[in-house]
């Protein structure tokens, strides 16, 4: 298993779609190939693979889960030549092995999307390590924060030595940038609690569409959206190596809270509220734990949360997240294409898995998913 000490000395970049775009480079994936990943993805993958010159090709999720269904990968691979998949472990839950069979009797480059975990698990093989390189971000809410950043590493000396040269290549972000990051990195350690969630997002979102702060995507403007171009030719920021390893340092204790959050929240939503599928042999350490409510829509079930603050995520909201209407075209994916992501766009919400156990978010939790 890769360590985590290891991650976080690996290559690094600015945003984890450039260590995506790393990686693609360090496998020669060649101009205008196509390169697979799921539906039930945020904007940061496609923009990673469009950034290396990729094509984006989109293979469904399973049904009632939230990684990339083998039986569709298989379909999707008999229609169109594939010269890499990037396997997506989302919330934290392993994908199935059977994808890394499926890629590899094809000869399919696999790049492990961990960006939501770097220690899951199934059958006893950790994730980051089954494919051919893996990259991970540190960006708000990520397994490790530093306000802004990715890592990419392989188990393969070739391409491991070819991420470090293309790493020696980029250059620091601008001061201006550097500046806005630090800022927000101490309001989050300053500020961030589930219990006001709310509060912290919508003052994140003013504060990039104002342009004082550096925002995860790239600008959406009805038809207008453009992707962080610039953000793959740069390296991490100064003070990031620093800041991911002391999140580092601290991850073994965020576990713990996830794995008993988790078990507290499978009872507190029975009979009100689904888990999602996960394969068989899953140790999953959670980034976020994911609920279908049973009788509350997902609308609704997000304005309870806000009305009692009780930290509820949407995401994600579209099959690549958070583009809609043409600007999902723009990223080659094509409405109605992934019957089962978009399902899932329209059912599920997540909740944070942050910090010390405390009954009052169960108890605001059981009011939000009540009838």
């Amino acid at each position: 298993m890769t360590s985590i000490p290891e991650i976080v000395q690996a290559p690094l970049y600015f945003q984890g779609r450039g260590a995506l775009a790393a990686t693609m480079r360090a496998l020669g994936v060649e101009p205008d190939a196509a390169v697979a990943l799921q539906a039930f993805t945020c904007v940061a993958v496609p923009e990673g693979i469009l950034g290396a010159g990729g094509r984006p090709v989109y293979v469904d999720i399973e049904a009632g889960g939230v990684n990339m269904d083998p039986q569709a990968f298989e379909e999707t691979i008999r229609r169109t030549p594939i010269r890499a998949v990037v396997v997506q472990h989302t919330f934290g839950v392993p994908v199935d092995p059977a994808i890394y069979r499926v890629a590899r009797e094809r000869g399919i480059a696999i790049i492990e999307d961990c960006c939501h975990t770097i220690t899951s698990s199934v059958n006893q093989m950790a994730v980051g390590d089954q494919g051919d390189a893996a990259f991970t971000s540190f960006e708000w809410g990520k397994t490790i924060v530093a306000g802004l950043g990715g890592a990419a590493w392989s188990g393969r000396s070739g391409i491991a030595k070819r991420l470090r040269e293309h790493e020696k290549t980029l250059r620091p972000p601008p001061s201006s940038v550097q500046v806005k990051i630090s800022a927000q990195y101490a309001a989050y350690r300053t500020l961030y609690r589930p219990n006001v969630y709310w509060t912290i997002r919508d003052l994140q979102r003013r504060a990039t569409k104002a342009g004082v702060a550096v925002g995860n995507f790239g600008e959406d403007r009805g038809d207008a959206w453009t992707p962080h171009i610039d953000a793959l030719r740069w390296r991490m920021w100064s003070m990031g190596p620093l800041l991911a390893r002391r999140s580092a340092a601290r991850l073994p204790v965020r576990l713990r809270y996830a794995q008993a959050w988790a078990e507290h929240y499978e009872k507190a939503i029975v009979g009100v509220a689904s888990t999602i599928g996960m394969p068989e042999g899953s140790h999953v350490d959670w980034l976020r734990y994911p609920i279908i409510p049973d009788a509350v829509p997902k609308d609704e079930a997000l304005q309870r949360a806000r009305a009692v603050r009780l930290e509820m995520a949407a995401w994600y909201e579209t099959p690549v997240h958070p583009l809609r209407d043409e600007n999902l075209h723009r990223v080659g994916y094509e409405p109605g294409s992934c019957p089962e992501a978009e399902r899932r766009c329209g059912e599920l919400v997540s909740l944070s898995v942050a910090g010390r156990l405390d009954q009052r978010r169960l108890d605001r939790l059981t009011t939000v998913l009540r009838p």
